[in-house]
């Protein structure tokens, strides 16, 4: 194997997300030993480091253009002979599965994504259908964890997959943890999110505020939030009409530098999701910078946590009492950051070199 191309949705430098941060990072990866090109949706292609970043066409027209971008795609990948092809994203890559030989990356149920976004009907059978036709036309399917492999196998019974044995997924910075970053005096909590109702972040930053009413948290407790999404309004307003607006703050979208920093003064991220969580990146991301986190019991992230040898909790967002105890009984400096940083970099990084 001496070229792949990987096939993503869009480029993390135009859309952040899960998706597009796991397909960087495993370019990194992958490029240690091959050349490596990422084929996506951008506004511009780019080289970075031994990656070329080949756009295809810009994503806010894809919806109009999409037979001319495949036809792009098509023909890029005509000319890369005996390269390996590996897709992340169906949509964008839906005519290569009938042409060439590829291996694909399952990284959520397309029906129950649609579903949960509230799509017609229609939208949702034929999101399925789509899946079921590109799954079966793949030589290989990989998936990152054993709900992933769990949730494939109850959408699709009769199609197979692999859990991907080389799990590092991040390339290491040495950035990422600072042994002089001090949290505040109270309890300091961040959540960097998409603000969506998938996300559970307007129900957290309610039960936040009884929790601060009710003096389960002590009343110099903070919470930062990080995102933006159609929730954000919501949120706002929520937070204004309570009497702690000096508690909680809602940055918007904030650079990797600041989302570093912010998980690196944190005593604990909070990753309150109502549904579909295939993985769980940011509990990742908050590790690595030493920073516990707190999950829901939805999809992976318990067994994200229990990767990280169960250094986190977890709770159920709709049952106030025992989650209102868990976080009463949270303390200050109760763990040791370095360790966390130590373990979660053995784990889940490789090196650049």
């Amino acid at each position: 194997m001496k070229k792949v191309i990987i096939i993503s949705s869009t480029f993390s430098r135009d859309k952040k997300g899960g998706v597009a941060s796991f397909v960087d990072n495993r370019a990194k990866y992958l490029s240690k030993k091959v050349d490596v090109i990422v084929c996506a949706l951008g506004t511009t292609s780019y080289n970075d480091t031994n990656i070329a970043y080949k756009s295809i066409g810009n994503p806010l027209l894809f919806k109009y253009y999409f037979i001319i971008y495949w036809a792009r795609l098509i023909l890029f990948c005509f000319k890369q002979k005996d390269a390996v092809i590996e897709i992340h994203n169906i949509p964008v890559a839906f005519p290569v599965f009938f042409i060439f030989r590829n291996r694909y990356f399952f990284h959520g149920p397309a029906r129950q994504e649609a579903q949960v976004e509230n799509k017609p009907l229609m939208i949702q059978y034929s999101s399925y259908l789509l899946e079921l036709v590109s799954l079966k036309l793949s030589n290989k399917i990989f998936v990152v964890s054993n709900f992933f492999r769990k949730t494939l196998q109850e959408e699709h019974p009769h199609i197979k997959s692999r859990i991907l044995k080389k799990l590092p997924i991040y390339e290491y910075q040495e950035h990422f943890f600072d042994p002089n970053s001090i949290p505040s005096d109270g309890l300091n909590f961040v959540m960097v999110r998409r603000l969506v109702k998938r996300t559970g972040v307007l129900e957290f930053v309610a039960l936040f505020i009884k929790m601060l009413e009710t003096n389960n948290l002590q009343n110099n407790a903070i919470l930062t939030i990080a995102g933006d999404g159609p929730e954000r309004e919501k949120i706002i307003e929520l937070i204004a009409k309570s009497k702690f607006e000096k508690n909680i703050s809602c940055v918007g979208i904030i650079s990797e530098q600041k989302k570093i920093e912010l998980f690196q003064r944190a005593d604990y991220n909070i990753v309150p999701t109502l549904k579909l969580e295939g993985f769980g990146l940011v509990i990742i991301e908050a590790a690595i910078c030493g920073c516990k986190s707190i999950v829901t019991n939805v999809g992976a992230m318990p067994e994200v946590i229990a990767y990280l040898s169960h250094q986190g909790h977890i709770f159920e967002l709709d049952n106030e009492g025992p989650s209102m105890n868990m976080f009463k009984s949270l303390k200050k400096n109760a763990y040791d950051k370095k360790q966390l940083h130590n373990l979660t970099k053995d784990f889940f990084f490789f090196e650049s070199n």
